[in-house]
């Protein structure tokens, strides 16, 4: 068991004083040829040590690191090499330029049994081998979660946004030889884009397919993607040309019944962090990150979305991998923390929506 006190002893004045702070004794000596200077010299014990400053006093102070092995070894050198030594051993320095002798020094005791109030058996994991272990829990998660406390209750649930169908949907590109479109990320499913008009290039027909990178990673591709949204390039079938020139491109969307999110039966888990995935609604073994990430929304019972983690630690990304690869003991999904509620994006009727657009590509300059 451990404590902290509030040690306070009077100010003796002189070239050298010694005081008694609790088991520890700490020496104040005037630094020679320097004007209200001081050296405060101690020793910690197994038992005791000091907090780091001292109060009661005005000017400026400040604590002299420990000094260990000789001057041509580095700081941090020193600095190990001081705490292999016994505690004990150890000699502590303090230093004081005093604008006023003070009446009284104010000192930091902290304190610790010599016999322990309880013992346990502690087994240390190497960072790997926790991380890649279902029956650990995901690194820096809280035990009870209190530090979530604040976030929304449970009954917390996500919405379907509503589509716009006459709104503007084209996002920006590297260039006007481009084009991208973007959906509700649950929209995607209940639409589908008809090229009406779209020649052939190089023997390849047109089509609209989801594109998951911007132009840092893609030329040509968007500026951006807004988050909970799926974008849409406009590419030969291939996925080869993403530019074009000189063309007019009319494309009808059509979007059949409405999105919405449904709770499904939450399936038992040796641990709470582990999603049996083969006990969960429609789940499909062959479906990549991106479709399961697409299709799923895990919550922790504070309302907050959980993400899937791989075996380093890391948030799954949306991409084309199996998500077979990313299972844990090849049946369970380790959540970022400790799961309360699954939701399965599903389609239920609603009404129809079309529209058409044009996308017009400037011609290549002449000259």
């Amino acid at each position: 068991e451990a404590s902290m006190d509030i040690v306070k002893v009077q100010w003796q004045g002189g070239s050298s004083q010694s005081y008694q702070v609790g088991d520890l004794q700490v020496t104040v000596k005037k630094v020679a040829g320097a004007d209200n200077e001081y050296r405060v010299e101690y020793y910690n014990t197994e038992q005791q040590w000091l907090g780091f400053g001292i109060g009661g006093v005005k000017g400026q102070k400040g604590y002299s690191p420990v000094k260990a092995g000789p001057d041509w070894l580095s700081p941090g050198s020193r600095q190990l090499l001081a705490q292999s030594q016994p505690i004990t051993m150890t000699p502590r320095t303090y230093w004081l330029k005093l604008a006023e002798e003070p009446e009284e020094l104010i000192f930091i005791v902290h304190s610790q049994d010599k016999d322990p109030s309880f013992t346990r058996e502690v087994v240390f994991w190497d960072k790997e081998r926790f991380l890649s272990s279902a029956e650990m829990p995901p690194m820096g998660m809280m035990p009870d979660q209190g530090s979530l406390s604040q976030l929304a209750d449970t009954e917390q649930k996500r919405s379907t946004p509503p589509l716009d169908i006459n709104a503007d949907l084209r996002i920006a590109t590297e260039s006007s030889q481009n084009a991208v479109v973007s959906l509700p990320i649950e929209w995607q499913s209940a639409c589908q884009f008809n090229i009406e008009n779209g020649p052939k290039i190089s023997g390849k027909p047109l089509a609209w397919r989801p594109q998951a990178l911007t132009d840092n990673d893609l030329a040509g591709g968007p500026v951006s993607i807004e988050p909970n949204t799926v974008a849409y390039q406009l590419m030969t079938e291939d996925g080869v040309r993403r530019y074009f020139y000189g063309l007019e491109i009319t494309t009808r969307l059509i979007c059949e019944g409405k999105a919405a999110w449904v709770d499904v039966a939450l399936p038992p888990s040796p641990k709470p962090w582990l999603l049996d995935v083969n006990s969960v609604v429609d789940f499909d073994a062959q479906q990549t990150v991106k479709q399961f990430l697409d299709s799923y929304r895990v919550y922790d019972k504070y309302g907050q979305e959980l993400q899937p983690i791989d075996q380093h630690g890391n948030a799954l990304s949306a991409n084309e991998r199996p998500i077979s690869e990313v299972l844990f003991d090849r049946g369970y999904l380790k959540m970022s923390g400790v799961i309360s509620r699954v939701e399965l994006l599903t389609m239920q009727e609603g009404e129809r929506l079309e529209k058409q657009f044009v996308i017009q590509f400037p011609a290549l300059p002449q000259g």
